[in-house]
C-alpha cells in the first residue's frame, strides 16, 4: 500500500492533474471533448457522477469552504476534485486521456502509455486486494501487468524473466516507478528486510 499510494499521489494526483489543468483549465474535466473520442458520453457522465457523489459525501473542510466562497459553482476545480476521487476514478481519468496527453505524461517517467496503462490497472486491482486484507502472496493475479520488452524502450531487468501473474511482477514494477518518482525512498530496503525475516517462504 505504501508503494501504490506514493505512485498514485505522484503520477495521478500530482503530475496528471497539473498537466491536465494547465492544458484544459480547472474545470476542463467537465468537457468530454478534452478526453479521447473513444471515451463515451455515458462513461464520461458516469465518471462525473462518481466525482459529484464523492464530493457530496466528503467531510473535507476545503470542499465546504469552496462552495461557500464560490456559490455560483456546481463542481470542484480538478485539483480539489482529485482529493475526493478513488484510485479507480483516477485510473479511468488517465485511461481516457487523449493519446498525445498520455505520451507527454508517460515520457516523464520513462514508459510508454500502453505500459503505464497496464501497470495502473494492475495497481488498482492490487490496491483493492490490500484494502480488503485479501491474500496477495503466491496469488495468481486476475489483472496482470504488461512486462516491457526491448520494443518498449525501457531500462528493464534483463535477462531476468518476470512472471506477470505473480506478486513479484508488482513488486518489481513498484520498485521501478519509485526510483523514478521518489529516488530517496527506502521502500525496497524495507521489502528486503521483510523477505529476509521469512526465509522459509519461497
Amino acid at each position: 500500500m505504501d508503494a501504490v499510494e506514493r505512485i498514485e499521489v505522484a503520477i495521478l494526483r500530482t503530475q496528471m492533474v497539473e498537466y491536465f489543468t494547465l492544458r484544459y483549465g480547472p474545470f476542463g474535466y467537465l468537457d468530454k471533448a478534452n478526453f479521447n473520442p473513444k471515451f463515451s458520453t455515458d462513461n464520461h457522465r458516469r465518471l462525473l457522477d462518481d466525482i459529484k457523489a464523492s464530493t457530496n459525501q466528503s467531510k473535507e473542510t476545503f470542499v465546504d469552504h469552496f462552495f461557500k466562497k464560490y456559490n455560483s459553482e456546481n463542481d470542484l476545480p480538478l485539483w480539489m476534485a482529485v482529493e475526493v476521487m478513488s484510485f479507480g476514478n483516477l485510473f479511468t481519468f488517465f485511461r481516457n486521456l487523449h493519446h498525445s496527453d498520455k505520451q507527454t505524461l508517460t515520457q516523464r517517467i520513462g514508459v510508454v502509455p500502453k505500459v503505464l496503462d497496464s501497470w495502473l490497472h494492475t495497481f488498482n486491482y492490487v490496491r483493492n486486494l490490500c484494502a480488503h486484507h485479501s491474500r496477495l502472496w503466491n496469488r495468481e493475479l486476475a489483472i496482470s501487468p504488461l512486462i516491457p520488452d526491448r520494443h518498449h524502450q525501457l531500462q528493464w531487468h534483463q535477462p531476468v524473466k518476470i512472471d506477470n501473474k505473480r506478486v513479484f511482477a508488482v513488486l518489481t514494477i513498484s520498485r521501478y516507478l519509485l526510483k523514478q518518482i521518489a529516488p530517496q525512498s527506502k521502500w525496497q530496503n524495507r521489502l528486503n528486510v521483510l523477505l529476509n525475516e521469512h526465509p522459509t517462504i519461497p
